[in-house]
């Protein structure tokens, strides 16, 4: 059974441990990142008015602040999945991103009308948008920090998947080379495991898990 090194920040149960084994694949879930929530971040959102729009760009954002979100809050994400997810923890979806990725969902917040305020609660990675037009508040919502990952874990492996640029980095400062092929879950994180010289490269069709471990599943590497 070919045996997946999954990177991202989730359990034994997480969700791209789950879209693997349903592939009949064994996942191996080791993270290579950790995060520390900010709580005066979460109290800023708790205080947010159900007219204001919240921008949630990552799993972890949705489910770190869906306990604190306020009644009909409008919600703004990028894709589908995270729409799902959003959905499934109660909250209320207002608007996906036309183009699947930040700028489109930017672009399309600037058409809003009763537009209101914006805001944006990012990882430390993430930049501060600067947007003509919009009026975004975006404070640190969680930090991501390089994990001290069991480096064994390239022995037990036969594939590494990537969901994001900074799992790369954490894994690639540490290993210095990977020898593993790599799934990469969209073209970003395809573009950092080539500047570090990884030759074997699946890239997902689209930027979902299930996609991930759809790569693996139906390309030989």
């Amino acid at each position: 059974m070919t045996r997946v090194w999954v990177t991202r920040v989730e359990g034994e149960e997480g969700e791209l441990a789950r879209e693997l084994r349903r592939c009949g694949f064994a996942p191996i879930v080791e993270p290579v990142l950790e995060m520390h929530l900010v709580q005066q971040t979460l109290a800023e959102v708790a205080s947010l008015s159900p007219d204001d729009w919240l921008v949630l760009t990552s799993p972890f954002a949705i489910r770190s602040v869906a306990p604190v979100v306020v009644a009909n809050q409008r919600i703004a994400v990028i894709g589908q999945s995270s729409a799902t997810l959003a959905q499934s923890l109660g909250l209320n979806v207002k608007l996906i991103s036309p183009t699947a990725n930040a700028s489109g969902l930017w672009k399309q917040l600037a058409l809003q009308e009763p537009r209101g305020n914006i805001c944006f609660p990012r990882s430390s990675l993430a930049s501060m948008p600067n947007i003509d037009g919009l009026h975004i508040h975006a404070p640190v919502l969680y930090s991501v920090e390089p994990r001290l990952f069991d480096i064994e874990v390239v022995l037990r492996s036969d594939i590494v998947t990537f969901t994001s640029t900074s799992a790369v980095l954490s894994v690639l400062n540490r290993l210095r080379r990977l020898e593993l092929p790599a799934v990469s879950i969209g073209p970003s994180t395809s573009m950092a495991l080539r500047q570090r010289g990884v030759a074997t490269i699946l890239e997902a069709e689209e930027r979902t898990l299930h996609s991930v471990a759809m790569a693996i599943r139906d390309r030989s590497i």
